[in-house]
């Protein structure tokens, strides 16, 4: 991290770890009303619990992992106990790729990849990228823990017989978004367009208005999940309000025009040394029609 300066005395570490868990909003956030049941608070703390059991070394770590993700609004992601395990315990089941082709998890002699008669194809109604993506990394790696099992067959019942209300409004709105988690990447890495910048911020401003509150369901995974998603709304009209009203409405995506002076200093700098060459290349035109002209008389 940028101008990040570790903790290194174990108490201030567990001090600061104790002050991140008990804070009930992210900085800059409007107070919101806790949603979190008593499942999800006890969650909370048995990890707080295993973190206290920690050593020096990596209590230190992780205080440094916990300010990263608070910066983003991601740090109950580690609020989760069932997020806790050693590598030496084994969570998933090793299937190597003869197991898996044996099996015909993936692949069909008849129809290939992900075709008729596999146990993919059976089994997948997602309807999107990211969820596709997902069942294939739970197909590879079928779990051992038989809580973790019922806690995943019971949000996959819940998800199946959900019926109109918030949650179907939302999941009928994810259904319709574009590949969030490359697009994601693809900001992160600096490889997207401004086009695919534009389609992933409305994409999460249409869903951030219709999230569920955790209480809409009864699976314990379910819960989980939608606890941990942060508020993105004024992330989301930040960028909006830095966005010029006319060139959003021409869809003019030149970023030069898109956004508006002096929001983001390098874009302002950018703005700025366009239009000095602009001036520069007048001037040069000017002068050259000038000489043809006399060259001409």
């Amino acid at each position: 991290m940028e101008n990040y300066t570790p903790i290194t005395d174990v108490q201030s570490a567990n001090d600061t770890i104790v002050k991140i868990f008990s804070s009930k909003d992210r900085p800059n956030k409007k107070n919101k009303k806790n949603t979190e049941d008593n499942e999800i608070e006890l969650s909370k703390n048995r990890a707080l619990g295993i973190i206290s059991n920690f050593s020096g070394v990596l209590l230190t770590c992780t205080v440094g992992l916990l300010e990263y993700l608070h910066r983003f609004g991601f740090e109950s992601l580690l609020f989760l106990d069932c997020n806790y395990y050693r590598f030496t315990e084994n969570q998933y089941m090793q299937l190597d790729a003869a197991t898996l082709r044996n099996l015909e998890v993936f692949h069909n002699p008849s129809s290939g990849a992900f075709g008729r008669g596999t146990l993919f194809w059976a089994i997948n109604h997602t309807s999107t990228a990211m969820g596709k993506r997902l069942l294939i990394d739970w197909l590879k790696k079928p779990l051992y823990n038989p809580l973790r099992i019922k806690q995943r067959l019971d949000a996959v019942e819940e998800l199946t017989t959900l019926s109109d209300g918030p949650a179907m409004d939302f999941f009928n709105c994810l259904s319709k978004t574009p590949d969030l988690e490359r697009g994601i990447c693809r900001v992160y890495y600096k490889k997207c367009s401004t086009q695919e910048f534009l389609a992933i911020l409305r994409a999460f401003k249409t869903l951030s208005s219709v999230i569920p509150k955790p209480d809409s369901f009864h699976s314990f995974l379910l819960k989980e999940i939608f606890t941990t998603i942060p508020d993105l709304r004024e992330d989301i009209e930040m960028f909006f309000d830095s966005m010029d009203e006319v060139a959003l409405e021409k869809n003019d995506l030149s970023p030069v025009k898109l956004f508006k002076d002096n929001v983001f200093s390098e874009l302002t700098e950018a703005k700025e040394a366009v239009l000095e060459t602009e001036h520069t290349l007048d001037k040069f035109l000017k002068k050259v029609f000038n000489r043809s002209k006399k060259c001409q008389s």
